[in-house]
């Protein structure tokens, strides 16, 4: 396995690291404010992925949904076509 390989595999799971930091973060204040199960986990998702993005835009990096990854629904048309439904 070359250097490159190594180094994005150590990024990675540094990445899911620190999401599992700020997930845990708001897990634990969720519990810390009574919320029942429902609501931990939609606060620790919520804040699991805003501390992501925040940390992604301090670095400097454009947030990975924010990326076009190819051609999506829409993209590809012309602005005058409008968007086609199927039938």
């Amino acid at each position: 396995m070359s250097f490159e390989g190594v180094t994005g595999i150590v990024q990675y799971v540094m990445n899911l690291a620190g999401i599992l930091a700020f997930a845990l973060s708001g897990a634990f204040l969720g519990v810390g404010k009574d919320f029942d199960g429902r609501g931990v986990v939609m606060l620790a998702e919520a804040v699991g992925l805003g501390g992501g993005v925040f940390r992604d835009l301090v670095i400097g990096v454009r947030p990975a949904r924010l990326q076009r990854h190819g051609p999506g629904p829409v993209q590809g048309h012309r602005r005058d076509e409008g968007v086609r439904v199927r039938d």
